[in-house]
């Protein structure tokens, strides 16, 4: 099986390297990344199917999401029920890829299912999440092939894990013509809407402007209601066309990360294929290619503030080599072990970060 696939990837075209491939695409199913993975994976030639892990009535962007999940016996029978609509979803399929996001929501018991329905398909795992975060990943990685993740720290730990940060769907061909002050968009999570509120009231006062949209389950919403404080809370998540115009127009991005992750955020990425500066709190930022104190900021959780002049109007620049290895398309090739010719056409190979 995995002889016939490389010689039909040798013979594809460059611009279509996984030409021929039939790939089952397990997205976490909220955001927009799962459409613009899946679009990726189309645009370079592979034949996708594309399911979310969790149920719609499961995500934070349901009005039941929140007392659904407070219940573990009647959060499993949803899921459990969308499980066995994706078995029969997935029945007359024949994949040769199983490619999974995170995975920590599906059974065990479904992913031996598709292992069995697919004995020869090669089952990839990426992690966006640090692994302390997830609770079934010492099981849940032993039914994949090729585990990856977005943190350096989880893979320095553990060998068998392959490190690949994440990537940027849109690149700026033109700067705004002046753009001006910070941006954030963000779930809730941890300490992350005290750090927001500390660090626009200190830019604020510096006189930059900041726009913050954070995004909020129900419950979390109804107690910042009743609180009478709403400013720059939702519960719809902002569309991404409307983040990346908002990215656009702003001078920098602001970055929050969770405090028990190091990996780079998917916000910290879409910055710099946007040209945009970074202010973050992730003090792993500085062990990365394209770090420069000219175009990065790392604040302290103790002492948020922005250096004077740092937001001065100027551009980042970025090196278009280095910004070029975080594309979708090469995230897509590394993530699918194809950078070699025999595998899928690609000629690029995988460089340090």
């Amino acid at each position: 099986m995995q002889d016939t696939m490389k010689r039909m990837d040798s013979s594809t075209a460059p611009d279509r390297p996984l030409e021929g491939r039939r790939i089952l695409f397990v997205g976490v199913g909220f955001f927009s990344y799962d459409t613009i993975i899946a679009d990726g994976l189309r645009a370079m030639g592979a034949d996708v199917e594309a399911v979310a892990e969790r149920p719609g009535l499961l995500l934070q962007s349901h009005l039941l999401s929140s007392p659904i999940n407070k219940l573990p016996l009647l959060r499993k029978r949803v899921q459990r029920r969308h499980e066995d609509r994706l078995k029969a979803q997935l029945d007359d399929h024949q994949f040769d890829t199983v490619l999974v996001l995170k995975g920590d929501s599906l059974g065990i018991g479904f992913l031996d299912l598709l292992r069995r329905a697919h004995p020869e398909a090669t089952f990839i795992l990426y992690q966006w999440d640090s692994i302390n975060l997830i609770k079934n990943f010492s099981e849940l990685r032993k039914r994949f092939d090729r585990c990856l993740t977005f943190d350096r720290r989880d893979a320095a730990s553990d060998e068998t894990l392959v490190f690949r940060p994440l990537f940027f769907s849109r690149q700026s061909k033109s700067l705004e013509a002046s753009p001006h002050g910070a941006v954030f968009v963000g779930s809730m999570h941890s300490n992350r809407l005290k750090l927001v509120k500390q660090v626009k009231s200190y830019a604020e006062a510096q006189g930059i402007p900041v726009r913050v949209y954070i995004r909020m389950g129900l419950f979390n919403f109804v107690s910042q209601f009743i609180k009478g404080d709403l400013r720059d809370i939702h519960f719809r998540a902002l569309p991404y066309e409307t983040y990346v115009a908002w990215t656009k127009q702003a001078e920098a991005v602001l970055d929050f990360p969770h405090p028990l992750q190091s990996g780079l955020t998917m916000r910290t990425l879409e910055a710099i294929g946007l040209g945009k500066k970074i202010i973050t709190t992730n003090r792993e930022i500085a062990n990365y290619s394209f770090y420069g104190s000219e175009n990065i900021c790392v604040l302290t959780e103790e002492q948020p503030l922005i250096p004077d002049g740092f937001l001065d109007r100027t551009p980042a620049v970025y090196d278009p080599e280095i910004v070029k290895r975080f594309s979708l398309q090469q995230w897509l090739l590394d993530v699918l072990d194809c950078n070699s010719p025999s595998d899928c056409g690609s000629t690029e190979a995988a460089r340090p970060w």
